[in-house]
């Protein structure tokens, strides 16, 4: 028996194709992420003994020893920003200010199981660095001062607190304080 070819040449207007597909069943959807996991049987097997046996022991001995269960995680934020796409007129793209320095602001919490209580802590290396010293010189920021920050340059301090106890311990407090108002906060804000 022969198999019957028919050739058909249906065009549709480019703004009919979302009705169509809408007809057809089908939705305009973000994909989901799904494992690729091989074994699926065996990670399944593995979660349940997880849920059924090493999960309860950990329980059962942090009573014993009156301490708590934690679990934790780590993020990495970027504070240059984002760029997504958004509706924008025709031949107008849309801008996001940004400092240009790339930095990121590292974190790790745990949630402790019984309670509940959330804890963090961040990693964020405060560092005078070249670049620093010469956008708060393009800034105005007066050459004395210039010379105590050039003082602490490649100094990693993990806490803008103690960047600052760095920069008080060298710097007389009526010449830090003679600098701080704009722009050079403002400037002091981005270049560590």
């Amino acid at each position: 028996m022969g198999t019957l070819m028919l050739k058909l040449e249906v065009r549709y207007n480019l703004n009919y194709l979302s009705s169509l597909m809408k007809k057809l069943g089908f939705s305009y959807q973000k994909a989901r992420f799904v494992t690729d996991r091989q074994e699926e049987e065996k990670y399944e097997l593995e979660r349940k003994t997880w849920l059924e046996e090493t999960l309860p022991a950990i329980m059962e001995k942090a009573v014993e020893e009156k301490s708590v269960v934690l679990f934790g995680d780590e993020v990495s934020f970027a504070m240059w920003g984002s760029l997504a796409r958004t509706w924008a007129p025709i031949g107008e793209q849309p801008t996001v200010k940004t400092s240009g320095i790339r930095k990121g602001l590292k974190m790790f919490g745990t949630i402790e199981l019984e309670g509940g209580s959330f804890q963090y802590r961040e990693s964020l290396a405060y560092e005078i660095k070249p670049k620093s010293l010469r956008l708060l010189k393009e800034a105005g920021l007066p050459q004395e001062f210039l010379a105590i920050l050039k003082s602490l340059k490649n100094e990693k301090y993990p806490t803008q607190k103690l960047f600052m106890e760095a920069i008080y311990s060298i710097a007389d407090n009526v010449l830090i304080e003679s600098y701080k108002p704009p722009p050079y906060t403002q400037v002091l804000k981005y270049a560590f």
